[in-house]
């Protein structure tokens, strides 16, 4: 089914090369685009949109955007480390509960991503949010730092009503009707799309074709691999924090 979908697809006579920006769940255009030189993956894991609006990574996408040509394609993956990682630590250390600002924020440290990235010369630049929230129970959190986590549902819905601030703010590319559970009102991903062995990022392999229909719709976009990736390979770490450090991006681990 996979290659057949993706073989459907009309290739640009001249594709432009592809920058990914955001945070670890940008690992699903590795698995579309794969090893291809045109295509930079500089996604980050724990990369906030909030952050954006921060001088440090401003001077960090000038570094690493440098050498990019300029009319290439640019996809902006931010909001889900706001929404599963910092709404909770905010809410928890803080007792901060005021989360239609921290919204707010995500949307405005988008929104600062592309002017920074205009004034460089960029035109091509959208938001991406093709990573739905996912149901998960607090036991999972519990592995990953023991801090209460905030409700599924209610994190289904903080990441489509981001998305809807960013809609209204820039060019944005969305898969809410084809990922999430739009029917009962919560965006949470629906079960077809996990991973056997869950996690908080979608089922890349499961995905691919789905995520790569809706990026069709940006002009002259990258073709996918020439075979769809079929199996999960394993992930990477590479935090923002330390990239910022050291002025570089993330070790290409596309395979």
């Amino acid at each position: 089914m996979l290659q057949k979908l993706f073989r459907r697809q009309t290739t640009p006579a001249t594709p432009a090369a592809l920058v990914v920006l955001g945070s670890s769940s940008s690992e699903t255009f590795d698995y579309i685009f794969g090893d291809n030189e045109q295509y930079f993956p500089y996604w980050a894991g724990g990369w906030s949109a909030r952050g954006l609006r921060k001088p440090e990574h401003e001077a960090y996408l000038n570094t690493i955007m440098a050498d990019v040509p300029r009319d290439a394609n640019i996809l902006l993956n931010f909001g889900c480390a706001d929404i599963a990682f910092t709404a909770r630590h905010m809410a928890a250390r803080k007792g901060v509960y005021d989360f239609a600002r921290i919204l707010d924020e995500a949307a405005e440290g988008i929104a600062t991503c592309r002017r920074v990235l205009n004034r460089m010369g960029f035109r091509n630049v959208h938001a991406v949010f093709v990573s739905p929230m996912i149901p998960l129970p607090q036991t999972y959190w519990d592995r990953l730092d023991p801090i209460r986590q905030l409700p599924n549902r209610m994190m289904g819905r903080m990441y489509y009503d981001l998305f809807q601030r960013v809609a209204a703010m820039m060019p944005t590319i969305d898969a809410f009707d084809d990922l999430a559970n739009v029917e009962d009102g919560s965006y949470l991903l629906k079960p077809r799309f996990k991973k056997q062995r869950q996690d908080h990022h979608a089922d890349y392999v499961k995905i691919q074709h789905i995520v790569y229909r809706r990026l069709t719709a940006i002009p002259r976009m990258l073709p996918p691999r020439p075979q769809p990736f079929a199996r999960e390979y394993p992930h990477a770490r590479a935090p923002i924090k330390e990239l910022i450090a050291a002025g570089t991006t993330r070790p290409r681990t596309c395979r």
